[in-house]
């Protein structure tokens, strides 16, 4: 299954990406620096054929309303 992995700008926002999706009912791995490649801040995703059209929208949906999220 891919896994998407979504860069967040700083530790302090990617714990507060992570409750919030956690909340919200979507589960994704927080991944902080020295275990990232470059320093980097992810949050990854793994999907798969078993996740339906509705839940990915849900997924979508719910990074499209973190605070602070430029999109």
């Amino acid at each position: 299954s891919p896994v998407v992995a979504v860069e967040v700008g700083s530790q302090e926002q990617a714990l507060v990406w992570w409750h919030d999706l956690l909340a919200r009912g979507v589960y994704v791995n927080l991944i902080l620096p020295p275990a990232t490649p470059s320093g980097a801040c992810l949050l990854r995703c793994s999907l798969s054929a078993a996740h339906t059209r509705a839940q990915i929208d849900r997924i979508g949906d719910a990074f499209a309303d973190l605070p602070g999220n430029p999109a």
